[in-house]
This record gives structure tokens, sequence and C-alpha cells, in this order.
């Protein structure tokens, strides 16, 4: 029924608490693909530890986590394809919950859960709106729901295999927001099933994580700057580029707290230079000059 493909780059501290969750699901229909994209430290050796038949470990030289979802999903042999990061983990019924949502939208092409975030002994779940909690759902507008709050995130999601025979997997360009890029890609063409009850866990504090970088070439946000049409393609949906603009701001957001306000003042120009996005050019341009250790005005600020 699955093949979990774990795309997997130096994680030797993480990789088997991910592994383990996989492998004490309840639905136990799946194969396990890792996808040893040049790590440098154990992280193979440690998978090669573990015994069972449904673990199958394929390695690569390092070109990034798109290029090793990709080879994982050539490699699957089951309908869906469900992607964990190696520093996450799934709670024991996650494919409980994906299973029911196919049974009851068998058309849809992605299946997503609600999930958390952790650091150390601190959790908080991310904010859904658009679903009731312990509720499941067709999303009829995707844009609209993850404007409103989130929705799918790469170790909490699941596709149908045969819809990648109409679109293009993983853009092994993008080194940031690969993700939201291909489920923006599916959004445009397919439906999508999401269940708001926490089934999965978003380890803050694991390290070399790509949202850790801030940086605007190769990332989603470019390519939107690159290809407008491409993302911008229904003017109808009112929801469409106000998600975009939440992309922007997020890039934003990441350059002032992250020092880089130059970057900041410099992608809010080519914004409003494109009229790319629905932005208040001047108030968000003000706000690049505050000072950089103001990161809670600057919390407060998003929040409003």
């Amino acid at each position: 029924m699955f093949s979990v493909v774990i795309p997997l780059y130096n994680k030797e501290k993480h990789i088997l608490r991910a592994i383990n969750s996989v492998l004490n699901q309840n639905y136990q229909n799946f194969e396990i693909i890792i996808v040893n994209d040049g790590s440098t430290d154990n992280s193979a050796e440690i998978v090669k530890q573990i015994k069972n038949k449904k673990i199958k470990l394929f390695q690569q030289e390092n070109k990034g986590v798109s290029a090793a979802r990709n080879k994982g999903i050539e490699l699957s042999q089951r309908k869906y394809i469900a992607f964990l990061d190696a520093d996450d983990i799934w709670e024991p019924f996650f494919l409980d919950l994906i299973l029911d949502l196919i049974n009851t939208y068998p058309k849809a092409a992605a299946y997503g859960t609600a999930w958390e975030f952790k650091k150390n002994n601190f959790e908080k779940s991310a904010k859904f709106n658009y679903v009731p909690a312990d509720t499941k759902d067709l999303i009829k507008d995707y844009f609209k729901a993850a404007f409103e709050g989130s929705l799918l995130w790469s170790s909490a999601t699941v596709v149908k295999k045969k819809i990648y025979q109409n679109i293009e997997m993983f853009d092994e360009k993008l080194t940031h927001g690969e993700d939201l890029d291909m489920w923006f890609r599916i959004a445009k063409n397919y439906n999508i099933a999401f269940y708001n009850k926490i089934a999965a866990k978003y380890f803050l504090d694991s390290g070399n994580r790509a949202s850790d970088k801030h940086y605007l070439d190769n990332t989603l946000s470019q390519k939107i700057i690159n290809n407008p049409k491409l993302y911008l393609y229904d003017e109808d949906n009112k929801y469409l580029k106000k998600y975009i603009t939440k992309i922007f701001l997020s890039k934003i957001k990441s350059f002032i707290v992250s020092g880089n306000k130059i970057k900041a003042r410099n992608l809010i120009k080519i914004l409003y230079k494109k009229k790319l996005v629905k932005i208040d050019y001047f108030k968000w341009y003000i706000l690049t000059f505050i000072p950089t250790n103001s990161i809670n005005y600057f919390r407060r600020f998003q929040n409003d």
C-alpha cells in the first residue's frame, strides 16, 4: 500500500528514531526506502544494522533532498508515497489516518495530517484553521487553507504515485521551498484531503535543516519571481495571491531576523516593482530598518 521515502543526510543521531516510528505503525503494509544522499557521518551504517526486510537502503552522491526524494519515488513499488524526513517521527496511528482519508476520498491525489513542533520538552501544534479539530475533509481551496493556517508538510503528507506521470517530481534546482512547490503543483490539478489530528512531530532542535538557512537564490521565492505566470495562473482565486504573499513575507521575515536587512529591502523592491503580491510596500520597507534584536516586535507585527 505505502512506500515510505526517507531522504538521509548526516542524521546519525535521529535516523533510528524516525525508522522506529514507521516500524511501530499500527498499519503494517509498507516498505521503507531510505536514500542516503552522500552522508559523511555514520547514518548509513546505523540503517544497515537494522535487520528488517521492510527496509531498503540506497546510496547516491550528495545531490540534495529533492534528488533523494525523487530517487525514492522512482524506486518505490507501492501505490502511495509517504514522505518522512530522517529527523522527524510519526505517531503509531499516522498511516491509519491516511488510510481512512484514502478510503473516504479515493479520488484525491494527496493526503495530509496535522502535526506539532517539538524542541526539547516544548511542544506546540501548527495552526490548522480550515478543517475543524479531529475531523477530516476534502480541501476545496488549497490556497485559502494554506493562507489561513498550515496544511501540508513533507513529513505528514502522502501522495498517490500515479500522479507523477502527469506532473514533474520535486524540483532539484530548489534548495528551499521544494515541498511547497510540489504541493502547489498538485493543488493546481488535483484534490487534497486532510485530517486535522496531530499524527507527526517536527523536531526543531535536530540541526542541519534547510529552514536554518536564509537565502533567495534557488528558492521557491526566486522561482515565483522568474515564472510569475506559472504561479499566478488563476486571477479569479483571491486567496492565490494572498498565499503567494505569505510565502514572500516569510522570506522577508527570515532575512530580517537573520540580520540580512538589505536583502529584505531588495526583495520588497522587486515585489513592488513587479506587482507580484498584495503588500503594503512602505510599511514593510520601513520594518527592515528596525534593529535586528527587535525580534519580539516583529513577531507581534506579524501576528497582527
